[in-house]
């Protein structure tokens, strides 16, 4: 028996007309769909309402200044003078920039975007090139001594080299340029952990959970506050409050990766249950995107069940993965 769909594949009849078989063009059936398909159209543009885009008047407040469409690349470099006539360009329409890098020429932003009453946001571009990531800190923190984005891209890196003492100073500082800045703080808990300084962690997650407390006062859904503050309630004894944390939070943001990995490390280190932790790394493993990958790779909080054989099994094929993604 042919379903409808074979019928018409084959050629068959289309439909009924007054009980009898009415044979219709390919034409005839195009015409049809096309007219169905423009009473559609015309139908959703009289029901759909229309909202207008937000009139910006003056100024842009800040954009991205990117000159590379590949900054990691050894070969590219810009000049002074392609620099000024961007920014002559760009002071017309913006108050500010932020840029991806600290190096290649892009260096003397800051000083070009001076001379047009721009204020500039430093950023600083990180690859495998480690002589380059070393230029790139010093020259932004030279150009920029107090940016807490530096600071805080700085201490990622070296936390990652596994470099934690280095890591430590960048992340102290990045904490006391924005008071806001639980993230580091939380990174702060971890470092300070592994190096055997508990004193420094109990301080570190006093910090943590107060400013998570102060951002959750004003944005009760806010998953990250809640994942690095769950990480520092277990950290000062309160077992309960932080998985009452966990439990809420996955309710309210249930697919945020970076939130749930900061559970799996409070799991596994300070709650001491590996197998919670465990169970919820597996599905996460399976989203993880290279970044957190390698993150997780190098944690010290996952130490406790790095041997594990799920452990080794979750990671390898997370690693198979992403590579066959590429």
């Amino acid at each position: 028996m042919k379903t409808p769909d074979e019928g018409a594949r084959l050629g068959g009849w289309i439909g009924t007309i007054s009980g009898r078989r009415q044979n219709l063009s390919i034409l005839t059936v195009v015409l049809i769909l096309c007219l169905v398909a423009g009473v559609h159209l015309a139908l959703w543009g009289i029901v759909e309402p229309r909202t207008a885009a937000a009139l910006v008047e003056g100024k842009l407040s800040s954009v991205s200044y990117n000159r590379f469409a590949k900054p990691a690349s050894a070969d590219l470099a810009v000049s002074e003078t392609q620099i000024r006539a961007d920014l002559t360009a760009i002071a017309k329409q913006a108050k500010a920039i932020r840029t991806y890098a600290s190096t290649k020429g892009l260096e003397r932003v800051p000083e070009i975007a001076a001379e047009f009453g721009m204020t500039v946001t430093l950023g600083i571009w990180i690859d495998r090139d480690e002589a380059r990531n070393q230029r790139e800190i010093e020259t932004a923190l030279r150009l920029d001594p107090e940016s807490h984005e530096v600071h805080r891209g700085a201490a990622i890196l070296r936390f990652r080299q596994q470099r934690l003492e280095e890591a430590i100073r960048y992340f102290e500082k990045a904490l006391a340029l924005e008071e806001g800045d639980f993230a580091s703080a939380g990174m702060l808990i971890t470092c300070y952990t592994a190096v055997g300084n508990h004193e420094a962690a109990r301080r570190a997650a006093e910090i943590t959970l107060a400013r998570a407390e102060k951002v959750l006062a004003q944005d009760p859904n806010n998953g990250s506050a809640m994942g690095h503050g769950s990480d520092a309630l277990a950290v000062l004894g309160q077992r309960e409050r932080a998985k009452d944390w966990m439990g809420r939070a996955l309710l309210i943001d249930p697919e945020n990766t970076a939130m749930r990995y900061n559970f799996v490390c409070a799991l596994a280190n300070h709650l001491n249950d590996k197998e919670a932790a465990l169970e919820m790394l597996g599905p996460l493993f399976e989203k993880m995107g290279t970044g957190l990958i390698n993150h997780a790779k190098v944690d010290p909080d996952l130490d406790i069940i790095r041997d594990d054989p799920r452990f080794k099994a979750m990671l390898a094929a997370a690693e198979a993965r992403v590579a066959s993604d590429r």
